[in-house]
């Protein structure tokens, strides 16, 4: 009797798992374009996994190009260390624009996944010389990237540590965000 119940068990499980991925998807793509999500909705998002947050990690040496995981450095952009939480135009040290100066954004996930999907849409007349990443793929494991940093402390030690393996059976692709949607990583050759 047990052995017939496992099967319709899993059979229900999997069609329960499926049914979150496609609600997870849903509300990234409603964020992405600035419509409002509900709260119920947002909360069905599992939380960033080890595979995720290291394809964030190669996501971000785009990033890195122009802006530090170090508290008060400064690079081409301000330092993105503590950035979850915090106002837009307010790390010190970096002369932001008018524009950013005044967009009264607090970062969180979702203001960070429309700004990084087009940031002179989100924050017209931003100096920010970036396009946007396009992949919102991209932009969600960037972003698990820089919470996961930001709860560590952030710092260069965090990213030499992250860098080296510190998520040694997480493979950098695909992460589980690319498995569900069936799109390879669009940087694959990246170490």
């Amino acid at each position: 009797m047990r052995a017939s119940l496992a099967e319709p068990i899993r059979a229900t499980a999997s069609a329960i798992a499926r049914t979150l991925a496609v609600l997870a998807c849903i509300v990234n793509v409603c964020i992405a374009a600035g419509q409002p999500a509900s709260h119920t909705a947002a909360t069905l998002q599992p939380a960033p996994n080890a595979t995720e947050i290291a394809a964030g990690r190669n996501v971000f040496r785009i990033c890195g190009a122009c802006h530090s995981l170090d508290p008060g450095r400064t690079i081409v952009g301000p330092s993105l260390a503590g950035l979850i939480g915090r106002p837009s135009g307010s790390a010190p040290g970096f002369d932001y624009s008018p524009a950013m100066k005044q967009a009264h954004i607090i970062w969180t996930p979702r203001t960070l996944d429309a700004y990084l999907a087009d940031p002179q849409k989100v924050v017209p007349g931003n100096r920010m010389p970036f396009a946007g990443l396009q992949s919102a793929l991209d932009r969600t494991d960037v972003i698990a990237f820089l919470e996961t940093i930001a709860k560590s402390g952030g710092g260069p030690s965090t990213l030499r540590r992250s860098a080296a393996g510190a998520l040694p059976n997480a493979p950098a692709q695909p992460s589980a965000s690319h498995e569900r949607e069936g799109t390879p990583h669009p940087m694959p050759d990246m170490p």
